[in-house]
């Protein structure tokens, strides 16, 4: 092919992609704008209702899967990570009493601490007892409640 050939078949990708560059540029200004509005709706209804606003400060400043609770005094931690760990508890520790070192953190794939707010938060919700607490350390002993 020669050169005015090859420019030929080029320039349609030229035109094309500034089009595309064009478009991308309209809809950058757009989400611009469309975040102005946001905030100005947030500050507006911050405003007038004082408490959404507090949540909303308080849950910019809190990292996800802290300890922290929120509004409704649930703890911060993703319901699948607290499904994993009552799936292990059926499966494996179903008799007697066992505490959160009892879940190995390989098998349920989390933290310490992540697997201690899962305990707890299976606690609030009753499908967990806590059995005792330890005498050394102060490990929470937890155990199932029976079904009936």
């Amino acid at each position: 092919m020669s050169e005015p050939d090859e420019q030929a078949y080029l320039e349609p990708l030229r035109v094309r992609l500034n089009e595309l560059e064009h478009e991308i540029q309209k809809h950058v200004k757009a989400l611009g704008n469309l975040r102005g509005e946001r905030t100005r709706l947030a500050r507006g209804l911050a405003a007038l209702d004082p408490r959404w606003g507090a949540e909303q400060r308080r849950m910019r400043k809190q990292k996800p899967g802290s300890t922290a609770r929120r509004a409704d005094g649930s703890y911060a931690i993703a319901e699948e990570r607290v499904e994993t760990v009552a799936a292990y508890i059926e499966s494996h520790l179903t008799n007697g009493s066992f505490a959160a070192s009892d879940i190995p953190l390989d098998e349920v794939g989390m933290s310490k601490a992540t697997r201690s707010q899962a305990l707890r938060v299976l606690h609030e919700r009753g499908v967990l007892l806590l059995d005792r607490i330890g005498k050394t350390g102060g490990a929470k002993i937890y155990r199932t409640v029976p079904k009936q």
